[in-house]
């Protein structure tokens, strides 16, 4: 399921340098569901899934704010794009 979004992302994504996004936000999820993981020693069913969501959302919420913050950095723009790929990227990275 991974690898199919994964390549779907590829073609989707008309300059390749952009696929960066998909490591960067996948990876933060990911990083921040094993850093919020260790605080618990065991985990329900329910808790992980609500963990992964709300580590996701986090990692949307980053993404959206370094594009918006692009809008004043020269030789930068803001794409929603970008908002939209972090978003996928978070959400594949947190169901991992």
């Amino acid at each position: 399921l991974y690898l199919f979004f994964a390549v779907s992302i590829y073609l989707y994504v008309p300059y390749k340098i952009e696929i960066v996004h998909f490591l960067q936000f996948s990876l933060l999820s990911i990083s921040l569901i094993f850093w919020k993981a260790t605080d618990k020693n065991q985990l329900t069913h329910n808790q992980a899934i609500k963990l992964s969501l709300i580590c996701a959302l986090v990692s949307i919420a980053i993404g959206s704010l370094e594009e918006y913050l692009q809008l004043y950095v020269p030789d930068r723009f803001f794409d929603w794009r970008d908002i939209y790929l972090n978003a996928i990227s978070s959400l594949l990275g947190a169901t991992l």
